[in-house]
């Protein structure tokens, strides 16, 4: 079988949002095809690597396959049960990224919005913050406004790692 009519016959299997397997007309699986919140496209593959693709038109004249998209293998999606920015959790399953050239980018901490608009900025991960007259306590996904107006450590990609450095800093704040 020649290689257009191997494209031409190519089918995408979604198992979450933005991210297909892709089989050829054997139904073999022979890679992965994302897509990332600019509807760019990147497809992963062990024998030709990685290809990159600047929209959905894009890959389906890669693959030859005009009917790529509609004509998809059907399966139950998998849906998450947490997100996260930098190896850091979220506290919300669908966050807005803020990224580079954003005004509420900070490259320090890994920020997101839980609304598209919204100008409250949260950090993922977990911290030790030190309050006047409280002390050092541990959060989880404090807001932005709070890390920049009181002393904190952090963040932790888990709850052990925050906990531990917290008794830590108390061990230390009551010497």
């Amino acid at each position: 079988m020649n290689d257009q009519l191997e494209k031409r016959k190519s089918k995408l299997q979604q198992i979450n949002e933005g991210t297909w397997l892709v089989y050829n007309s054997k139904e073999e699986r022979i890679g992965i095809l994302n897509r990332d919140v600019q509807s760019h496209y990147t497809f992963i593959s062990g024998s030709t690597g990685i290809l990159a693709f600047d929209d959905d038109t894009a890959v389906v004249k890669h693959f030859g396959n005009a009917t790529l998209f509609e004509e998809q293998i059907k399966s139950e999606l998998v849906v998450p049960d947490a997100a996260y920015i930098k190896g850091f959790k979220v506290a919300v399953l669908s966050p807005n990224f803020i990224e580079e050239g954003d005004a509420l980018y900070n490259p320090e901490l890994p920020l997101y919005t839980k609304k598209a608009g919204s100008d409250i900025a949260y950090a993922a991960g977990y911290y030790c913050l030190k309050f006047p007259g409280m002390g050092w306590i541990s959060v989880f996904n404090s807001k932005a406004s709070t890390l920049a107006k009181y002393q904190y450590e952090g963040p932790f990609r888990s709850e052990i790692d925050a906990k531990a450095r917290l008794k830590a800093l108390k061990s230390a704040a009551g010497k």
